[in-house]
């Protein structure tokens, strides 16, 4: 091996630290999930099959068409969706609604509401904030 410039020579030494896979044995592992969830155990259930196809072909899909870099996020319509999507999110966190809702089953404990329905609700609107 002689000097080189490579700066990837800079992580030869960490690279023994980090498992790597062929991608061969992903798509193999995630055959298997999907025979797990879709089949029932079976890889070549009609399911699992016309799913792992569709993953494929949709991945293969997003390399070729895909965003490259994130300044294609702001072309075309996209600049106001991106906008509009920044702008809610920050308002949402300087609101202080995150705080809220984290408390609200506390809030409602607190004030005498009890059951379990009541707490669900709570639960329910406290969570869909999360998505």
């Amino acid at each position: 091996m002689g000097s080189t410039d490579d700066s990837s020579d800079n992580f030869k030494p960490g690279d023994d630290c980090i498992p790597q896979k062929p991608s061969v044995a992903f798509k193999e592992e995630a055959l298997q999930v999907l025979a797990d969830l879709q089949g029932k155990g079976n890889k070549e259930a009609e399911l699992v099959v016309l799913e792992f196809e569709e993953i494929r072909q949709q991945v293969y899909l997003e390399r070729a068409e895909g965003a490259k870099s994130y300044m294609d996020l702001f072309k075309g319509n996209n600049p106001r969706r991106v906008m509009l999507g920044m702008s809610l999110r920050m308002w949402s966190q300087l609101s202080g609604m995150s705080v809220m809702m984290y408390y609200v089953v506390y809030v409602f404990k607190s004030a005498g509401i009890t059951g379990t329905r009541t707490i669900l609700v709570a639960d329910v609107i406290r969570d869909s904030g999360k998505v």
